[in-house]
């Protein structure tokens, strides 16, 4: 599979030119067309909003994870419309696995979007 199979839309245009025109400097000068930088900016933004929706799906759901198999003795015994605050530290501490994986890639993708973040804020 190719990107072009993903998105067929999508044409590269930066590449080296063999053949001097007047308006070059050298036989070898890099064109880059804005409309594809500013493509690749805008499909870098929609991976950061897709993946800060994932980590509130995955951070939503972390408490149910918890209560279904870690805190489920606590669960059972809460009264139905019973209120309690939890917080990070407490679904941090669990001691279950999955939802430690789980805080690792919550971790990682939020470290990620911040690099692309800047990077794009850089150009």
């Amino acid at each position: 599979m190719m990107v072009r199979d993903f998105y067929p839309d999508y044409v590269c245009q930066a590449y080296t030119s063999k053949v001097a025109d007047k308006n070059r400097r050298s036989e070898n000068t890099k064109i880059v067309n804005i409309k594809n930088h500013t493509r690749y900016c805008e499909r870098l933004l929609k991976i950061t909003e897709l993946m800060s929706n994932l980590s509130e799906v995955i951070n939503n759901n972390l408490f149910d994870i918890a209560c279904i198999k870690k805190w489920e003795k606590w669960s059972d015994n809460q009264p139905v419309g019973a209120l309690f605050e939890v917080d990070e530290v407490m679904l941090r501490s669990t001691g279950d696995k999955n939802i430690d994986f789980l805080w690792e890639l919550l971790d990682k993708m939020e470290e990620v979007n911040g690099k692309i973040k800047n990077t794009i804020k850089a150009k």
